[in-house]
């Protein structure tokens, strides 16, 4: 990939850009990360929620790591918000935008 000013680049939600598990994408408590992205929301999926960055450990139980995704508005599929999701695989939280 070769981006450039005032290029952008278009993914169909069939592949992705994976990138090998790396101990510096881990956030650890008590430090400080930035997570950024910018996008352009054409539609959601039909499951509601669009995974934009994410680093997740199934388990059968529970889930650890984090996710940034699109989420669709219920009873209003024009509109979405930008949530950030942190599990330890014990609590979670949970941030989200207003309705954009």
């Amino acid at each position: 990939m070769n981006p450039r000013v005032r290029q952008g680049m278009r993914f169909f939600g069939q592949d992705g850009y994976l990138v090998d598990d790396d101990s510096a994408l881990d956030f650890v408590q008590h430090s400080a990360r930035v997570l950024a992205a910018w996008i352009r929301v054409e539609s959601i999926s039909p499951a509601g929620e669009d995974a934009i960055v994410s680093k997740l450990a199934d388990t059968t139980e529970s889930w650890t790591g984090y996710v940034l995704s699109a989420v669709a508005v219920p009873g209003d599929p024009e509109r979405f918000v930008v949530r950030f999701r942190l599990s330890d695989g014990v609590t979670s939280q949970q941030l989200a935008s207003p309705p954009l």
